[in-house]
């Protein structure tokens, strides 16, 4: 992933990827995104997704920006349904690759190519899911949460329509992959808690163990508001 990083950002400092230099003025951007993908934790991995908040500064062609929200893993017979928060900062850059303007509006598809540093906090805490178990017991899981430090890269292309005549306001869209590794793995210790079922009353409780942290793949997709021509 990496010498895939490193070519990206190679083709965006060619010359070729545009017929002129962009402008230099400051641009603005906060988005709402989706990350789906998977991972090979916890506990043997699988499916991941989530949901996050994304805000960008961008001058010339340096990005500079910031990244939180939450992560959701799978369900394993080894342990608790993990969830996790984030909070990432990345630089990078953004190369123009396709410029139009028409009368009040500028439309401009960019290359976007990032490193990022950032903090994930995982926790045991979660309900098991129901849906094909109508008549078992109620199973929910409590534990303390740890955090762990990521690296990553995220590569991809964005669109964005800017409102020229108005205060340069305008729409973004972004479509990236994402690469995370965590540094090292966490121990969640939990206790597992069961209540009700078909031939079962009152509740009763065990303790459990599952592990997280480890690497990351995802496709993310965002939308939001750019400010700045």
């Amino acid at each position: 992933m990496r010498t895939l990083l490193a070519t990206v950002v190679f083709l965006l400092l060619t010359p070729s990827v545009v017929a002129a230099s962009p402008g230099i003025t400051p641009r603005a951007s906060l988005a709402l995104g989706l990350h789906l993908g998977s991972s090979d934790h916890p506990d043997g991995g699988g499916f991941a997704g989530g949901i996050h908040v994304r805000a960008d500064l961008q001058v010339w062609w340096l990005l500079l920006g910031g990244i939180a929200g939450t992560d959701a893993y799978p369900h394993t017979n080894a342990g608790a349904p993990i969830s996790a928060s984030h909070a990432a900062v990345h630089l990078g850059l953004a190369a123009p690759l396709y410029q139009h303007h028409t009368r009040d509006r500028l439309h401009e598809i960019r290359a976007r190519a990032a490193f990022e540093i950032g903090l994930h906090n995982y926790s045991p805490d979660g309900k098991e899911d129901q849906s094909f178990n109508f008549l078992g017991p109620d199973v929910s899981f409590e534990g303390r949460s740890r955090s762990v430090r990521f690296t990553g890269e995220r590569a991809g292309v964005s669109y964005a329509a800017i409102d020229l005549d108005g205060n340069g306001i305008g729409l973004v869209f972004a479509l990236e992959v994402v690469r995370r590794s965590d540094r090292h793995t966490v121990d969640l210790s939990f206790d597992r808690k069961s209540c009700g079922g078909l031939f079962t009353t009152g509740c009763s409780s065990s303790p459990g163990m599952s592990t997280a942290g480890g690497q990351e793949l995802s496709l993310v997709a965002s939308a939001g508001l750019v400010i700045g021509r």
